[in-house]
C-alpha cells in the first residue's frame, strides 16, 4: 500500500517487541479486553523507553481499518493530552501498537483511590477537556476529530496525574474550517452513557474564561460551579437510575447453575468446530473480561459434567454459549450482545465484584484446566495386576479443572 510509506519511519520490528516484553510474557502483562491486551515493556530501539504495547484480537472485531486508523490519527494528531504514539508492527498477521508507557494506567482504575483528591479530578477533567479541543479545533486545514468513545478507561494518567486520552480506534473524522460539524452514522459506537465529550468540552470553555493572569473572573466561577452542579444532577439522576435497574434481573427466567445463585456463569467450549459457535463464545468472553466483572467459564468440550448441567437446565435449546447471572438465564451471544447495545447488560452486573487479578492465573494461563496428576495426562491407571483402567479423576483429555479457578 502506497499510503504506507509515510509511516515507515513508525515501525517497529516484531523482534524488537518480543524481546521488550520477554516474548509477551505474564510478567509484562498489564492488562487486556475486548481490543486485546496489552504488555509493558523496555524498548531498547527507543532508548530504552518503558513502553505500553498492545496486540490487538482480530476475533474481537479490531481489523486492519480500525489498527490503520489509530496510526493515521496518532501519527498527525500531537497534543500533550492525546496518548503518544511510538511506532507499530503488522508482521505475521500481528497487529501491535507502540505508546508512551502511562504508568499510573487508566483513570476507572482510580475512581474510589484516596489519592485521587477533588484538585487532581478537576485537572483531570480539564486535561481531558483540553484534548478534545485540541481534536475539535477547527483552525487550519486540520480535520476535526471526534473520538466517540471517551470513558474513564479510555483517559491514562502519568505519574504526575497528567489527564491523556487514548484508543482512537472509533474515531471520525469530521470536515475542517466549518463553524459546526455535523456527523451522522447509522449505528451507536463506544460505551453507552452521557455526554462526556460535550460535558468536558463546557469544562473547557470555562476555565479559558479566566484571565491571563491566571485569576478567574467571577463569571467563569459562577459558570463554572453552574457546570458543576449540572454534572452532580446528572450523576445523582444515572445514580437514582442505576438504582432502579438493580431488579431488572428478575425480568430473567430463574434457572440456576450448581453453584452459581451469586456468581456469573458463562458456558462455552474450547472446540473450533463450528465456526460461528466458536466466534460467539469468543466474543462474549471478551465482553466479559473487558468489563471486568469476575465470572466463572464452564467449559462443555474439556468437563461433560458441565455439558450434562447445561442439557439439564435447558433441555434441547441448550447451546453455547449460555450464560447465567445470578441463578438467572440471560441467554446466548445474541441476546448478550443486544442488552449491551441497548446499555442494559452492565447493570445485570451491578452486584457482581470486580476482578482484580493481575493478569491470568499463574497455574493454568488462564485455561482453566491443567493436566491431571494421578495419571499424568494419559487418562490410564495401572493397577496392582498389571491391567489398566480409566483414570477417575480426569476427562478423556486427561485434564483436570484448575484447583486456582474454581
Amino acid at each position: 500500500m502506497a499510503f504506507l510509506k509515510q509511516f515507515e519511519h513508525l515501525r517497529i520490528p516484531l523482534a524488537d517487541l518480543i524481546a521488550a516484553t520477554n516474548s509477551f510474557s505474564k510478567e509484562n502483562w498489564i492488562g487486556g479486553g475486548g481490543f486485546g491486551q496489552v504488555y509493558q515493556g523496555i524498548l531498547a530501539s527507543k532508548g530504552n523507553t518503558t513502553v505500553a504495547i498492545k496486540v490487538l484480537d482480530r476475533s474481537f472485531g479490531q481489523g486492519d481499518g480500525e489498527f490503520w486508523k489509530e496510526v493515521m490519527m496518532l501519527s498527525e494528531y500531537k497534543h500533550e493530552n492525546i496518548i503518544s504514539l511510538l511506532g507499530f508492527c503488522d508482521e505475521k498477521s500481528q497487529k501491535i501498537l507502540v505508546y508512551k508507557y502511562a504508568s499510573r494506567k487508566s483513570l476507572d482504575e482510580h475512581i474510589e483511590n484516596k489519592e485521587l483528591t477533588w484538585a487532581r479530578r478537576l485537572k483531570i477533567c480539564i486535561d481531558a477537556a483540553r484534548g478534545l479541543a485540541y481534536l475539535h479545533n477547527p483552525a487550519g486545514t486540520q480535520q476535526r476529530l471526534l473520538h466517540r468513545d471517551i470513558k474513564s478507561s479510555n483517559i491514562l494518567l502519568d505519574e504526575n496525574w497528567n489527564a491523556i486520552i487514548a484508543d482512537f480506534g472509533l474515531s471520525k473524522f469530521g470536515p475542517a474550517n466549518q463553524k459546526n460539524t455535523f456527523l451522522f452514522t447509522n449505528n451507536t459506537v463506544g460505551t453507552v452513557g452521557m455526554g462526556v465529550n460535550h460535558l468536558l468540552l463546557d469544562w473547557y470553555e470555562c476555565i479559558s474564561k479566566r484571565n491571563h493572569e491566571g485569576r478567574p473572573r467571577m463569571e467563569a466561577i459562577v459558570q463554572e460551579l453552574e457546570k458543576s452542579l449540572k454534572f452532580q444532577e446528572a450523576f445523582d439522576q444515572a445514580k437514582e437510575e442505576n438504582s432502579k435497574q438493580k431488579n431488572t434481573l428478575l425480568d430473567f427466567k430463574e434457572i440456576c447453575p450448581p453453584g452459581g445463585s451469586n456468581l456469573v456463569i458463562l458456558y462455552t467450549t474450547s472446540v473450533k468446530g463450528i465456526r460461528k459457535t466458536s466466534k460467539d463464545c469468543l466474543r462474549v468472553h471478551s465482553l466479559l473480561k473487558s468489563l471486568k466483572f469476575l465470572y466463572q467459564e464452564r467449559d462443555i468440550a474439556m468437563h461433560s459434567d458441565f455439558r450434562d448441567e447445561l442439557l439439564q437446565m435447558l433441555g434441547k435449546s441448550a447451546a453455547v454459549p449460555s450464560l447465567f447471572i445470578k441463578g438467572r438465564y440471560i441467554g446466548g451471544a445474541e441476546e448478550v450482545f443486544r442488552l449491551h447495545e441497548q446499555g442494559k447488560f452492565r447493570s445485570l452486573l451491578a452486584e457482581i465484584p470486580l476482578n482484580k487479578s493481575e493478569g491470568p492465573c499463574k497455574r493454568c494461563a488462564g485455561v482453566r484446566s491443567v493436566v491431571c496428576v494421578k495419571c499424568s495426562g494419559s487418562h490410564l491407571m495401572k493397577l496392582a495386576d498389571g491391567k489398566r483402567t480409566t483414570c477417575t479423576e480426569c476427562n478423556k483429555n486427561g485434564l483436570i479443572k484448575c484447583p486456582n479457578c474454581f
